[in-house]
Formats: structure tokens, C-alpha cells, sequence
């Protein structure tokens, strides 16, 4: 590995282990059965745990459901502070985690021993490109929204693919960002400003055509994680791949592929939501995402990817 990637490793580790520290100290708990409601969390889903479940629950479960008929040995790749691997090995899967923030693993082992439960669970804090020093194989690998994290993608996938038992599985959910458009910004824009309160602002805007402008394109930039000037990004290398017909090609070597649309907008509103309909309003966006996608008036930015090796 050259000197700069280190650097960059070092900054893109140190970066999730200033996130990890600052949602541990307002009350972030890496449990989707315990977690609790964070005020501070604005328009973030994890501000409550019926938001998590909406948002994330049906996409969590498949990957759980998909992990289960394929083995017992699961990899999640860039698993953070570990609350998909606490679920995998709760549904009596043998789960490794691995992350490159060694704060965001102690988090994970720490808060695994507080439990009063019998898991196969365990967590390492390493660069996943050193992943093969393991020595073991895998029946499932997971990328739960990490992928966009590996400035060479295509290598992590192949080493996904040497270490994949015979007729292992890749999973990978992800937010391909290129594909979020003016359109659907638009419609983020007019969600928004239909709820009431939401991020706990009231909406007394008085609007014109050249505020509306100005606010959607805002949108598009927030959601595209960039801004007009530079990228915007949380760490080093995040947003290294948003492309997601590059990661078509760069699973070539799979038997099997099959990639599924999710949505597009839900990300940045349901977590924004409030008033005493929120988990109404909430699930009745993410079911229109989803038609919005299926009618092909949006594109998905959001996939879950299965690829099968021979």
C-alpha cells in the first residue's frame, strides 16, 4: 500500500471515530430492539427506533432472511458500531465484523458484553484489504452502505470473492448517488414543505419561483453529498464509487447477479419528521418512494445487490 493511502486510512478511521464518539455521548445505542429516541439527531432516521424500522426494517430483514438460507458464516465488511451483526448473530448466525474505526469496534465489543446474551459475534478493527489474513471462508459477505467507502472498490470485491465459500453470496445495500436527479429533489423540496414542522421548523416561508429554485437545488446537493465548489463528503474516500453499472462490471466474476431497485428520497425525510402522524406520514412516504420508482418517475438511488459465486 503507498504512503498516501495510509494517510487517507488514517483520516477516513479517525473521521468514524469522532462520529462514533460524538453519537455515544448524546444516548446512540448500536441495538435496532433498544435504541433510543435522539433528539439531537434533527432529520437523521436513528432519532427514533419506529423511523429505523420503517426506513430499514424490511431491507434489514431481508438480508438477515438471505443470510440464513445461505450458511452460517457471515462477514460484514465496514460493519460501524455493529448493529446488523448483533442481528445476524441473534438470528443464530457465526457473524465477524470488521471495521477500520477502532473506536466505532470498541463501541461494538463493548456494548456486546453488556448483553446478556449467548452470540457468535465477534469484532476486529483492521483495514478490509488485509481481510484474507483471517484465513477463513464465508457463505455470506455484507456491505450494509459501506461500499462508497473503498477508494478501490473493484479490489475489495474480488478479495469479497476469494474468500467466499464455493456458492457463497455477496449482499451489498448501497446509495448510488449519481442517480439522484433535479426531479427528485423537486419532490423532496414539496415533502418537505407540505409536513408540518419538520427538522422542528415551522414552515411560514413565503416562497417564490426563484426561492423554490434555489431551495431544490439545495436539496440535490444535500443529497448528492456535494456542493457547488467541491465535494462534500464525511470522510476521505467516502463517495468513492456512486456508479452503480461500475459495480455491475466489477462483480463479473459472480454466476449470479441480481440487482434490485429500492427508492430514492426517503433518506433525508423521514428522520425530519415530527407532530403526532410522523409514523403515519413516514411510511406512506416510503411507500410512495417506491411507487415513484416502479412507475419509472424516479430512479433509485438506494439497491440491494446479490451475487452469487460459482
Amino acid at each position: 500500500m503507498s504512503g498516501n493511502y495510509r494517510k487517507l486510512l488514517k483520516e477516513e478511521a479517525k473521521a468514524f471515530d469522532k462520529q462514533i464518539k460524538k453519537r455515544i455521548k448524546i444516548g446512540f445505542v448500536p441495538d435496532l430492539r433498544k435504541n433510543k429516541f435522539l433528539k439531537n439527531f434533527y432529520n437523521n432516521i436513528w432519532r427514533e427506533k419506529k423511523f429505523v424500522k420503517i426506513h430499514w426494517g424490511q431491507i434489514i430483514n431481508q438480508i438477515i432472511n438471505l443470510s440464513k438460507k445461505n450458511g452460517k458464516n457471515v462477514l460484514e465488511i465496514g460493519c460501524g458500531s455493529g448493529f446488523l451483526c448483533l442481528e445476524l448473530a441473534r438470528n443464530k448466525l457465526d457473524v465477524t465484523g470488521i471495521d477500520v474505526s477502532s473506536k466505532s469496534i470498541k463501541s461494538a465489543k463493548e456494548y456486546k458484553n453488556k448483553l446478556n446474551e449467548k452470540l457468535n459475534l465477534n469484532y476486529i478493527a483492521m483495514d478490509a484489504n488485509d481481510v484474507v489474513k483471517i484465513k477463513k471462508r464465508y457463505s455470506s459477505i455484507i456491505f450494509f452502505r459501506s461500499l462508497h467507502h473503498f477508494k478501490d472498490y473493484k479490489k475489495i470485491i474480488n478479495l469479497s470473492y476469494k474468500i467466499l465459500e464455493k456458492n457463497g453470496q455477496l449482499i451489498i445495500f448501497e446509495p448510488f448517488r449519481k442517480n439522484f436527479s433535479i426531479e427528485a429533489a423537486t419532490y423532496s423540496f414539496l415533502i418537505r414543505n407540505l409536513v408540518d414542522n419538520f427538522s422542528g421548523k415551522k414552515n411560514k416561508k413565503k416562497f417564490s419561483i426563484r426561492s423554490i429554485d434555489k431551495e431544490v437545488n439545495s436539496i440535490y446537493y444535500e443529497y448528492k453529498y456535494e456542493t457547488k465548489s467541491k465535494k462534500k463528503k464525511q470522510s476521505p474516500f467516502d463517495n468513492s464509487i456512486d456508479d452503480i453499472s461500475k459495480v455491475k462490471k466489477a462483480l463479473k466474476k459472480f454466476k449470479k447477479v441480481k440487482v434490485t431497485p429500492l427508492d430514492t428520497i426517503s433518506d433525508k425525510i423521514l428522520g425530519g419528521l415530527r407532530g403526532k402522524r410522523r409514523h403515519e406520514i413516514a411510511t406512506l412516504i416510503k411507500l410512495f418512494d417506491s411507487y415513484l420508482n416502479k412507475i419509472n418517475i424516479l430512479k433509485a438511488t438506494n439497491y440491494i445487490i446479490v451475487a452469487k459465486k460459482n
